[in-house]
C-alpha cells in the first residue's frame, strides 16, 4: 500500500510539471529525460542519498529533486545542465550529493545520473 501511495505521489508531480512544460525553457525532449531520471531515481529503494551529510531515500531525493527542477527550470536547457546544476551538489554548502550502495560504497551523484542517462539515450 506505501509503495502504491509512492507511485501515485510521483506520478501526480510528474503531471504536474508535464502539463507545465511547455512554459519552461528547457524543450520538451530535455525535459521527458529529466522526467526518465527522476521516475528511474525512484525505483533505487535500496540505496541511499546522502545530501549535507544526512541520508535520505529515493522518494526523498525525488521529491527534493522535483523541488529544484521547479524552481530551476527556466534557467535549463538540457538534461545535463539540470545534473550539473540542480542535482549535484548542495546550493547552500556546495557539498557534492552521494549515492551509497547496498555494500556502503559511495559514488559520486552526479556520475550516477550520467550513468542513468545513458539508459535513456540507449532506447
Amino acid at each position: 500500500m506505501k509503495k502504491i501511495k509512492h507511485l501515485a505521489y510521483l506520478l501526480c508531480c510528474a503531471l504536474f510539471i508535464f502539463s507545465s512544460a511547455s512554459a519552461y525553457a528547457i524543450s520538451e525532449v530535455e525535459h521527458q529525460k529529466v522526467m526518465f531520471l527522476l521516475n528511474k531515481l525512484s525505483e533505487y529503494d535500496n540505496l541511499t542519498f546522502v545530501r549535507n551529510g544526512s541520508e535520505y531515500k529515493a522518494d526523498a531525493a525525488v521529491k527534493h529533486l522535483l523541488r529544484k527542477y521547479d524552481y530551476a527550470k527556466d534557467d535549463l536547457k538540457t538534461v545535463g545542465d539540470f545534473i550539473i546544476h540542480c542535482a549535484s551538489k548542495s546550493s547552500l554548502s556546495d557539498k557534492p550529493y552521494l549515492v551509497i550502495y547496498e555494500n556502503r560504497e559511495k559514488e559520486n551523484f552526479q556520475d550516477f545520473l550520467f550513468r542513468l542517462l545513458k539508459d535513456f539515450d540507449a532506447k
